[in-house]
Order: C-alpha cells, then structure tokens, then sequence
C-alpha cells in the first residue's frame, strides 16, 4: 500500500467572492511578481468537512469544533433539575479540562460555560461528556462506579468552593478539590472523555491541538495548500443598489440602499497530500475507514464550493481536471507550472494550466525518475481527450483501494 496520496485539482470559479478578508475583499497572494486570487486551506478544510457528500459518506465520523460543548452539558443538568448556579459552576470546572475557560460570573452564569478557544471532539468524545454528566443524573442506587462517584464528589466540592477560595503563597487564588488541587480532577476527568486516537476522521486528516492537555494533541494526515489561481487576476468591485418597493418616487428618486462588493474569477490549481500511514495510525488501524475518508475528501474536493457570497454570485463549480498519485516517493506540488502566469492566448485558460501541469510533471519524471507508483486523471478541459482519462468513480475507488 502506497504511503503518500496526492491531489492536484484545476477549478475554474466564474465572479465571486469565495473566501473573504478582513475587509470583506477576496483573499489574495503574491506568486511569480503578480497578485493571484486565493482560497485558504483553513476555508476549504471546513468546506470539505462541513459538505453533504462527507457528512453522509462519514456519516458517525465527523467531530465537532466548537466552544460550546459546556452549554448542552449545562442544559443536561438543568433539565435534570439542578440549580442554575452550582450547575454552571460544576460545567465550568468540567470544561477546563480541555481548554481555557471563561471567567465564572454569577450574573452571567450560563456564558461561563465555554471555552475561550475551540476544541475539537470527535464524536465518541462528546458522548463520554454527555455520559459523565448523564451518570450524575441518575438516582443514587444506580451509581455504582466508585471512581465516577469520587471524581463528581470532587468536582461538586471544588464548585462549592469556588467563591471562597484561598490565595496562595503568590497573591494568586485557585479551586481546591477535595483530596487534591484541581488539576488532579482535570487530569483525571480528561481521560475518561478524551481520546489519544479519536474516531472522528476529520481529526485524523486534519490534527488537532489541546494547549491544555497536549498529550491528547493529534498530528494531521492531510496537507492543505492554499489554492491560488494560474494567472494574474485584478479584484474588481461590484457598486450595487437595492430600491425600496414601497417608494413611489413623489418625494425620494434615490436607492433604498448603495453597497459595494469587491469579487474576482479565476482558474485555480488546488495541491492535497495526504500520509495514508498517519491516517490509518490516527484511525486505529483501520484501513477501511481510511480509505473511505479518502474517497470524501476528493469527492468533496471536485465538487464542492466555498459558500462564500454564494447567493450573490452563483459560482458553484467543479474541477476540470484531477490528477491522483500514490507511491512512497517524496511528495511534491506542481505549483511551479503556474509560475509564470497563464495568459490563455492560444487556447483556453484550463486547457493551458492542464499542459502546463502534465509538463512539469513529466519534467520532474525526466529529472528524478518517478514519482509516484501510480497515477489516474479525471479531465472536462475543453479541446483535451484521450483514453487516459477516468471519471470520478473510478478516481474514488483508486484512492480507496491503494496502489
């Protein structure tokens, strides 16, 4: 089985607005002395991962970024009848275990429950927290498990002790649990939520960070490039007005609202690399799902946009052309093609970066010999045919099975 998967994918988007900056304009980047048109790996990541075609295809293995675990946790508690206050106090505590928490406010009890930064769980992950707070939920009788109890009786003893605690020999004041500092009942507490290896397989493609607790860290599977556009590209900006259908113009002729949107189009070449080995390992060992998640990320990949302006602009699309490599050798993009910015004179734009693509990788294969095991390609570019060419199926189940 081949250690490395790599994608290389030719998009064509038409106007739009995919994925913003600061000031709401499309991302941009500098290559070969011109400014490109850009999609950051963070956007198409969490458009990949957010996508229909991963979430049914993964369905049961997908995790969840959030700060806000602590506000279904703190729910749980309330509608099992605790008082608002200890039961936030005792969330809050239970959420420090995986990250940094907001300061607890007695006005504002139900804020102090989340996280000041967000955190990935994967799905078993939320349900042991769901289950830990489930188990204190039940009648005395029905909680037999002697560690759960002690850890609970902790956790309540520190929550009791919140408003009164001591300052230390520092000035600095701290909970204190029952039988121990805090950090003890953390401890303890993360690993029966936590998990080393997550199900989730977007942890495992794309790694994840715990400051608090880096044991539980998750190195990714997937590198993402930013996709960057084959040419040179001017963002441009769309003066639009909306008119107010209930003026009839006797008093006021002017719009009802002026705005401005900056957008751009482009041909963009997107780069993937994927360590199967790390993915498997992050997996558990399951080469299944391994392969499975593969399969989603390059379907979603081809066919699924960023949301960015969407309604605005329409400018859903899908690759012309994908080409897919397995082997062991060193993994390389081919972004080099693009260097010099594809003007499209000759012929069309995407059927120009496709040659330009196919050539440098024939170079690279004259000059270090191969570089991959083997490779399939997909491509729609206008004027381009040929018997080498595969659909998306039969792509989807070369990266599943391997080479």
């Amino acid at each position: 089985m081949s250690r490395f998967v790599q994608f290389h994918l030719i998009t064509s988007y038409p106007p739009s607005n995919l994925n913003r900056d600061d000031l709401g304009r499309p991302k941009s980047a500098m290559m070969g002395g011109v400014s490109r048109l850009r999609i950051s790996s963070q956007c198409l990541k969490r458009t990949w991962r957010q996508s229909d075609v991963v979430q049914k295809m993964l369905e049961g293995y997908v995790g969840t970024r959030t700060r806000r675990l602590g506000d279904e946790l703190l729910q749980r508690l309330l509608d099992g009848g605790w008082e608002t206050e200890v039961a936030a106090r005792s969330v809050n505590i239970i959420v420090g275990a995986f990250g940094a928490v907001e300061a607890f406010s007695a006005d504002k009890p139900q804020e102090s429950v989340r996280m000041k930064q967000l955190a990935h769980f994967g799905p078993d992950e939320s349900k042991a927290a769901h289950d830990f707070v489930a188990y204190r939920l039940r009648p005395e009788g029905e909680r037999a498990d002697e560690g759960l109890n002690k850890l609970w009786e902790q956790i309540e003893e520190a929550a009791q002790g919140s408003e009164d605690a001591e300052e230390d020999g520092k000035g600095k004041k701290g909970k204190k649990a029952k039988g121990g500092d805090l950090e003890g009942v953390l401890k303890e507490l993360r690993t029966k939520v936590l998990k080393h290896r997550p199900s989730a397989v977007d942890i495992a493609l794309f790694g994840r960070m715990y400051a608090a607790a880096t044991e539980y860290n998750v190195d990714a599977a997937a590198q993402v490039a930013h996709a960057i556009t084959v040419h040179d590209v001017a963002i441009e900006d769309d003066y639009f007005t909306a008119v107010d259908d209930l003026n009839t113009g006797e008093e006021d002729l002017g719009a009802g609202h002026i705005g401005e949107v900056g957008f751009g189009a482009g041909v963009f070449y997107l780069y993937v690399c994927v360590d199967r080995a790390t993915l498997v390992k992050n997996l558990q060992g399951d080469e299944a799902l391994a392969g499975q998640a593969l399969k989603a990320m390059l379907e979603a990949a081809a066919t699924v946009a960023p949301s960015g302006k969407q309604n605005s602009f329409g400018s859903r699309a899908a690759a012309s052309y994908v080409l897919v490599e397995q082997g062991d050798q060193q993994p390389r993009s081919l972004s080099a093609a693009f260097l010099k910015p594809v003007k499209g004179k000759s012929k069309d734009m995407v059927a120009e970066a496709v040659e330009r693509l196919q050539g440098l990788r024939s170079g690279f294969e004259k000059a270090y010999g191969p570089m991959a095991a083997a490779h399939k390609e997909l491509c729609c570019a206008p004027g381009i045919e040929g018997e080498r060419y595969v659909s998306l199926a039969e792509l989807l189940k070369f990266v599943e099975e391997g080479a």
